[in-house]
Formats: C-alpha cells, structure tokens, sequence
C-alpha cells in the first residue's frame, strides 16, 4: 500500500464506523464537500477521504486526472528563472516546484497503488525530473548545491527541501541512491531549526526559542511543509527526520502566544511583517497534533477555533484528542524571543482580553522596517493595529507596507529606516528588547531601536510598562542634529491611546488590509529636538475608559498620575549623565531610577540601584535592578 505515508483506509473506516455522532456528522459534511467539488478539487486528501469512505471510483479517477494534470506541465521551474542571471546560479526549483512536489507525492502515496503501470512509470518519471532532482540539486547535493543557509534560510529553505524530501520519501523505489539523498536533506532541514545566525550576512536566526521572525503567516507556512515530511518520514521510516520533539515544542508555544482569541467572527495572531493577522487559514496545530506535538494549550486552540478551518480530513483523524480529551488554555502570559526582538503581553486567555504586541529586531526578508512598532489587541480586534502587508508586485507595497511609515514607530524629518534595510541585506545593525521584566504588577520592556534608526538617532530606546489598567509608553531619543522627531500612530477609531507630552498632531493617508489605495488615516505626533538634540515623548493606552491621567513637568522629569498609581520619569538617567551619579528628587524620593512607579505605597522601578524616600533607604543596590522593590531587596 502507498497511503502509509498519510493516512491508511483503516483510519478512516474508522470514522466511518465511529460510535461518535458528532464525527459521523462531520465526516458527512466532509463528503459532500468532496462530492460537491468532486470536478474543481484539487485536494488529494479530500479525494482519498471521498474514496475511502465510499469506495467509489470517481473520487481515484479525479486524483488520476489531477495527478496527470500535474506531470504533464511543461515545467515546474518558477517564473522569472533565467539561465545567465547570477552568473550563472540563478534559483532553478524554487516555492512552485517543491508546492507541485509535495501536490503529486501526496496524489501518489494515496492512490498510486490504484493507477496503472504506465501511469506510475510517466508519474515516477516527471515528479523526478521536473521536481525531486532539480530541488535536490539546487538545495542539497554536493558539487550541484548553490544555496546556504545564511543567503536563502527563510521559509524558502523549509519549504524546498521538504518538498525534495516528501518526494524522495514517496518514490524512493524510483529515486536512485535515496537513502543517501533523503539523508542529506533530513540533515539540511535539522540546520534550518538549529541556525544562529551570521554577522557577516547579516543574517539572523531562523528559530529563537521556537519564535520566528518572518511572520506568523511565514511560520505556519514553514511549519506546514515541514511537519507533513516529518509525518510521513516517521510512518514510513519509523524515524523522525531528526531529534525535534523539543524545538517543535517551543514551535508551537510560539504560535500560541501569538494568538489573540476574539469573540468576533475570527482571531487574530500577532500581525509583524508580511502576513495578515486575520485569518482562519493556519493549519499549523493540526499537524503539530497529528505529529504527537500536544503542549499546553493546542487543544484548547484547536476546540476553541472554527470547526472546519485548515485541513478537513486531518480534523477528524484529530477529532477524539481535539473534542474527547480534557484542554486547558496555554499558561504564559508574556513571551520574549529576544533574537528576533518579540515580546507580547496579556492580562487573560478569555475572548476579547488585552494583549501587547512589540518588535524590534531585524528587516530581514519578510520582517518590516518595524523597529520599536507595537500592536494593541483590546476588545476583540487590533485596536492600534499594523497595516500588514498588500501584493509584493505592487509600489504601496514597497514604499508604504513594509516601510517606517507603516507602522507606529518615531521618525526624523519624516524619515524612518533605510528602505534598503529591506530590499539590500537587512538591517546591519539589529534592534533589541532590554529588560523584559513579568512581575505581578509590573510588565516591562525596552525596545531598543538605535541600530535600524542608526543614521538618524544615536539613541532611541522605547519603554513600555504596563501597570494595573494602562500600559505607559516613554519614548526617549537622542539625535545627530535638531529636527523634528515624529510618533506615529495607526490606530482604530476611538482607541485608548492619549499623548500626553506636549506634541503637536496631524492627521496622514495611509493603508490597510491589502489595499492599493488610501483607506485609512493615522495620526503623527511631531515635537521638535532640544538644543542638545534630545526629544521625549510620554503617551498612555487607557485599558480602562474611566481613567483620566494627570501629566506634570517636574524637575528634570515628568510625573504621571492614573487613579491611585503615580510614576516617575527621571530625565537625569537619560543618558546624559555618564560618569555622575543621575540621582533626582521626586515628591520625597532619591533615586536614580529611570522610571520610579508608587502604586498606593508598592514601589517598582526601571533601571535603578538608588530609592529613597524622605531619609529612608528603600533599595540600595551597586547593579541597577528593574523590577518590583519588595522582589529584588539583596
């Protein structure tokens, strides 16, 4: 039997047979689908369900048509290829040949063993020509490879070498030397999860700790193609493709926190780069599931999403551990991959909860000129939103999508990044996230954006605290000459969002959700730079509407006052101050904190080895800790 590599007809006359009326329901739904599509579809999975659950032969004559459709393309090379670019090495088997070689090796490890001799000979033959061996050579083979990791290791590498290892797999009776082929690309997919990153391409890690940089789009889309080899390499092996049950785990923890549960009619995932954050189509869990991959919280995703999005049949192979087993929401209430520079923040798992978003990391490939960008998800939606992404053929693409401008982040004069950060070799000079701090009380972290802003800011640090019912954002920037330093706002109508230093504001065209014409409005917030060619920004996303803040300019510093919760920004500990102590009075305290917070009498501080409060010693530290005071007392 071919169909081992996917699923066998035993596992679906089970559903059949299924003493479960809520699965034999949704089977049928399912066949009707595949009746119902039977001349358009093109879902090898689909036609194998149909089959199986009726033995009925229109269903292995559509995958036939299909499966010769297919081969039967002139080439399967992408678009674009040209012999004499790149001196001679331009990109042969790309996206489109590993897509159709995944496509006929699926067709054919379903219902190969009910096609003719000629028709598996022609299939067997075209597969390897058009799309195994030229993706084995340009991504794998000694002495034919042209690709590495630190010039093409995006999702293009997962996706390739999966498809040249799926087929391999499938038609390794036909492929020659297939042990030694499939071998090589197994290897060249464990170095895609086990990358570091090279400095001299300026070329950043793939998987940090499980989060990716690209996108959440790009990262199912990775995930995807990968985890159906490592599927069919255990089932037909009996190996995984390599030790991954760790990463994998950490994949999908990644892919979890990223989630926003919304009781509108879809959710939301964390939308950086080029991916829309609105979508049902991730398919991801489903194959983290059907791999043995089940952490905390997938079933609860899974349960908890529309019944029918993603891969139909693999749902209901999935359906007693999705519906019959007990789930329970993910755990984490923050996350920070500090090699890509994301961090995300929540105050609940319920629906329509609060969750921060910040980026500041690298542009390369599919991640923006985003640097110190942050999304707010509030009531069910993105409320201050990323604009997303549109067609990459298009020019709003290139100047406005991808670019500063699209995103809420500072500008000088009008300018953000160097567009050729992403359309060059990234950014030389990465973003970072500093401090991030999870403390009952005191969510913290400092986007660093003085490397992608390098040729406009000496320093450009971006501090969120997030604090009881509103999350306060101080932005602190030093420049190369006097200007005019711009924060940009993308944000919905009537958001929580309130400047609150002194900025004047305008409203700006802009785009959103794919569009190639102006569809929205942002607001930009403009101060101009001090004499030493400082400026500051201090701004507040109100979690509560009820709230009022209270601003003051203080000595050296600003006081914000919500509710019963005052905080402090000390304007000495800036950066100004170096070789000197950067020690500021502030209604009773000393301290050389950066930010000091007095929350109906529970201190917190950023950034401080010095808190004193009317003589009284509080924190006296030689390393300057951030935190909650009554946490960190030596």
């Amino acid at each position: 039997m071919f169909n081992s590599a996917f699923f066998t007809e035993e596992e679906i006359l089970k559903i059949k047979n299924s003493p479960d009326a809520g699965l034999r329901a949704y089977a049928a739904d399912l066949l009707r689908e595949a009746e119902n599509s039977l001349e358009r579809c093109s879902d090898f999975c689909l036609l194998g369900f149909g089959y199986f659950m009726t033995g009925d032969a229109k269903y292995s004559d559509r995958a036939r048509r299909v499966l010769l459709a297919m081969v039967g393309e002139e080439t399967w090379i992408d678009g674009g290829y040209d012999p004499n670019a790149y001196n001679g090495f331009d990109i042969r088997a790309s996206l489109g040949a590993a897509a159709r070689t995944i496509g006929v090796s699926t067709g054919y490890s379903l219902f190969g063993d009910l096609l003719s001799e000629e028709d598996r000979t022609l299939i067997e033959r075209e597969v390897y020509e058009k799309g195994i061996l030229p993706l084995l050579e340009d991504w794998v083979l000694p002495g034919k490879r042209i690709h590495a990791l630190d010039t093409m290791g995006h999702n293009f590498w997962a996706a390739c070498i999966s498809g040249a290892a799926l087929g391999t797999l499938v038609f390794r009776t036909t492929v020659e030397d297939a042990e030694t082929k499939l071998a090589l690309a197994r290897q060249a997919l464990k170095e895609w999860f086990l990358y570091h990153g090279n400095p001299m391409n300026a070329k950043p890690v793939n998987i940090d700790e499980g989060g990716y940089y690209e996108s959440v789009g790009y990262f199912d889309y990775s995930m995807h193609e990968y985890l159906k080899f490592a599927y069919a390499c255990r089932a037909v092996t009996g190996e995984r493709p390599f030790e991954d049950e760790e990463i994998l785990e950490k994949c999908a923890r990644f892919f979890l926190g990223c989630w926003y549960p919304s009781e509108g009619s879809k959710d939301y995932y964390v939308g950086f780069g080029d991916a829309g954050c609105r979508t049902d189509s991730y398919s991801n869990p489903l194959y983290f599931l059907r791999y043995g991959i089940d952490v905390r919280g997938l079933r609860y995703h899974l349960k908890n999403r529309n019944l029918k999005y993603g891969e139909g049949v693999l749902r209901a192979l999935l359906w007693d551990p999705i519906k019959n087993r007990p789930d329970t929401h993910p755990d984490a209430m923050s996350a920070c991959y500090g090699k890509i520079g994301w961090a995300m923040f929540r105050d609940s798992w319920e629906k329509n909860a609060n969750m921060l978003a910040v980026k500041c990391g690298d542009t390369w490939n599919h991640a923006h000129a985003d640097c110190a960008h942050f999304i707010l998800y509030r009531n069910g939606r993105p409320e201050i939103y990323d604009s997303m992404s549109a067609d990459y053929s298009s020019d709003v693409y290139h100047t406005y999508y991808v670019e500063s401008v699209g995103h809420n982040v500072l500008l000088f004069n009008g300018k953000g990044q160097d567009f050729r950060d992403n359309y060059k070799n990234n950014t030389h000079m990465s973003g970072r996230l500093l401090n991030f701090t999870d403390e009952e009380g005191f969510r913290y972290v400092v986007a660093d954006g003085s490397g992608p802003m390098g040729r406009w800011f000496r320093k450009h640090h971006r501090h969120f605290l997030w604090l009881k019912e509103f999350i306060l954002i101080y932005d602190d920037v030093e420049c190369y000459e006097g200007g005019v330093v711009s924060f940009l706002l993308h944000g919905l109508d009537g958001n929580c969002f309130r400047m609150l230093s002194p900025a004047s504001v305008s409203v700006r065209q802009g785009y959103i959700d794919d569009s190639e014409e102006p569809n929205a409005e942002y607001l930009s917030y403009d101060t101009e730079t001090d004499d030493e060619h400082h400026a500051k920004f201090c701004a507040v996303l109100l979690l509560d509407d009820k709230l009022v803040p209270r601003f003051e300019e203080i000595r050296f510093g600003w006081k914000l006052t919500v509710g019963d919760t005052v905080v402090y920004i000390n304007h000495r500990a800036d950066g100004k101050v170096i070789h000197r102590n950067c020690l500021n009075r502030m209604d009773g305290f000393l301290t050389d904190a950066e930010i000091l917070v007095n929350e109906g009498g529970r201190l917190s501080a950023a950034n401080a080895s010095i808190v004193r409060q009317n003589g009284k010693s509080l924190l006296e530290v030689f390393t300057r800790i951030t935190g909650r005071l009554d946490l960190h007392q030596p």
